[in-house]
Formats: structure tokens, C-alpha cells, sequence
């Protein structure tokens, strides 16, 4: 489910089987949206759209919809992280904490993955090479994702001053979904995804226009409650 921020509006809505991950018909919502003149140019969302194959996909998906999502939890296992490695997809190369540089195995291209081993003797010098390589005798390989790029995109859009106040209107949403279960989208009345879809279009629609019911109340009465009824 899609939900505008400012009106509080459901924008788009799909189903799928159980068994099937949230970030998969992502684009399925993005599309139905651009049926209606709705293109976003970012939409916050959580883990489940935060891989960088859908994050192409947005992009490349009309005049472009960014994915804002936050930072996965890292591994407390004590050793460095890939993201404590500086990864120059230009240039091809990797350099670790200590300022040792490795180069990739091949040019990266988008949608293709590569890595950067360092020099075993490089990392067995290494004051680092403790809580960083896990195997002595070699070195640290770090891996390039295929869609590197857009993982890189996605952690410098992170480090932007409005992210923290962008990631508080997520709740929004959550409690929508909560709105749109109590109204019949909890559980299917049907067998088969399109006629489970059509209820769930319905119950939708119900609670926008319980929203546009509290919107003109707001405008008419403006001392009135913004709260949709339940």
C-alpha cells in the first residue's frame, strides 16, 4: 500500500500471496500510481524495498522514483564492515581504514558484480588485520554488489539533513494499513488474487473517502478534528 503524506490518501494498493516478499510488487504500486499522474520522486519505505536491483527498477521507472529506506542493521560480530571501506566505482578500486588500496577484479557495470582482494601480505602487516580478516593468511575481499551504485545513492541520501524528518512520516502508514484491515482488508472473502484484489480496491476506497469526509469537515469547521471516523 501507497499513501500520500500530506493528504493522507491511498494512492495505490495490490495483493499478493503470502509467501511472496513486500518489496516484489513495489513496482506494481509505482505503476498504478502513474496511471493516476502520481510519479513521486521519492517514496519512503522499510527493509522489505531496500535491495538495489529494485531500486534500478525505480529509478528507471518513468522520470525516476528514488527508494528511501533506512540503514540495515550491521553485524556486532567485531569485525570491520564493508561500509567502513571506501569504494570508488569510478576509479575501480577499494580502500581499507589503514589506507591500503585494492583494485577490482573487473570495470564494474551495473548489474554485474565484481570484488577488491587485498594483498595478503598487505593486510598481514596490518595493525587492522585482527578484526578484519578472517582467515590468516590472506586477505580481506571485499565484494561490489551489482547494483553498488544505487546502495551508494541510498546511504548518501542517509546522510541528508531532512532524512530524520522524512523517516518519521513512515509511522503514517502503518497506522493507514491498520485502518484499511478494520475496513474489510484484513481477510480475504475470496479465493484467487483478483477477486481478493477487488475487495481490497474496495475497502480502500472506503477509507478515502472516510479521509475526504474528515478533510472537508476540517475546511468547513476549522476547529474540528482531523481524525478520520473508524
Amino acid at each position: 500500500m501507497s499513501e500520500d503524506p500530506d493528504s493522507e490518501l491511498i494512492t495505490a494498493v495490490e495483493v499478493m500471496p503470502a509467501n511472496v516478499g513486500d518489496g516484489q510488487v513495489a513496482m506494481k504500486l509505482l505503476e498504478q500510481q502513474a496511471e493516476a499522474g502520481l510519479e513521486p520522486a521519492e517514496v519512503v519505505a522499510d527493509q522489505q524495498y531496500a535491495a538495489g536491483e529494485l531500486r534500478e527498477q525505480a529509478q528507471s521507472h518513468g522520470e525516476g522514483t528514488s527508494l528511501v529506506t533506512k540503514a540495515a542493521a550491521l553485524p556486532n560480530d567485531g569485525y570491520l564492515h564493508k561500509s567502513e571501506f571506501e569504494i570508488d566505482l569510478e576509479a575501480g578500486t577499494v580502500t581499507c581504514p589503514a589506507g591500503e588500496v585494492a583494485h577490482f577484479a573487473g570495470r564494474f557495470r551495473p548489474g554485474h558484480s565484481t570484488e577488491a582482494v587485498f594483498a595478503a601480505a598487505t593486510c598481514g602487516r596490518c595493525p587492522f588485520a585482527i578484526a578484519c580478516v578472517r582467515t590468516s593468511g590472506q586477505g580481506r575481499t571485499i565484494s561490489i554488489h551489482p547494483y553498488e551504485h544505487q546502495l551508494q545513492a541510498a546511504a548518501e541520501r542517509r546522510q541528508q539533513p531532512d532524512f530524520p524528518a522524512l523517516m518519521a512520516k513512515r509511522p503514517a502508514v502503518e497506522r493507514k494499513q491498520a485502518h484499511l484491515n478494520r475496513k474489510g482488508a484484513s481477510r480475504s472473502r475470496y479465493f484467487g488474487l483478483h477477486k481478493t484484489r477487488l475487495q481490497l480496491f474496495w475497502s480502500a476506497t472506503v477509507v478515502n473517502i472516510e479521509r475526504l469526509m474528515a478533510i472537508g469537515q476540517a475546511v468547513s469547521s476549522p476547529g474540528a478534528a482531523r481524525t478520520a471516523p473508524a
